[in-house]
């Protein structure tokens, strides 16, 4: 990773962003313009209400969004965090390898990828519904990927070859 330029850490989030009526935020019980932290269940309820509902989907996380944003400027970049053994997992591994971003994630078999429900009303103002989902589990062991002593988690080195089981 020496010619990486930036190195993000941080959530392993997928967004999911909805066109939505003023009206139907107090409907799924949300204020607008404020990012609700849920657990698992309760993201599980909102997935299925909208399920069948067009929608737009990409990678997110803060710390994510500013390495893709550097990378689409022209940067080196890689990316650290932790996402579920799924298919929006492997839908945000996919999207960070199209972009030529080395990511580093654990795969964890047993929690979500985390998601982030965006729900946007006709003046562009944002509405979050967010679970963390294995991304919680986030941790300073993540961090030391690249340590001289060879500690490598379970995982996948996306930038070596997809979806290759370390």
């Amino acid at each position: 990773m020496k010619d990486i330029q930036l190195c993000g850490l941080g959530n392993g989030l997928v967004d999911m962003q909805y066109e939505v009526p003023e009206a139907e935020l107090a409907q799924i019980g949300l204020r607008k313009g404020e990012m609700l932290l849920v657990e698992s269940d309760a993201q599980k309820k909102v997935l299925e209400l909208y399920a069948n509902r067009q929608h737009n989907r990409c990678s997110g996380g803060a710390a994510a969004n500013t390495v893709i944003c550097f990378t689409q400027l022209g940067g080196k970049s890689a990316y650290k965090t932790v996402l579920g053994n799924d298919e929006l997992g492997q839908f945000y591994a996919q999207e960070f390898l199209d972009l030529g971003i080395t990511l580093r994630a654990e795969m964890l078999d047993d929690y979500p990828t985390g998601t982030c429900f965006v729900f946007i009303t006709p003046d562009s103002e944002r509405t979050m519904h967010t679970s963390l989902g294995a991304t919680a589990f986030f941790a300073p062991k993540h961090i030391l990927f690249d340590a001289p002593n060879g500690y490598m988690p379970k995982g996948i080195n996306f930038r070596l070859k997809a979806a290759q089981t370390l």
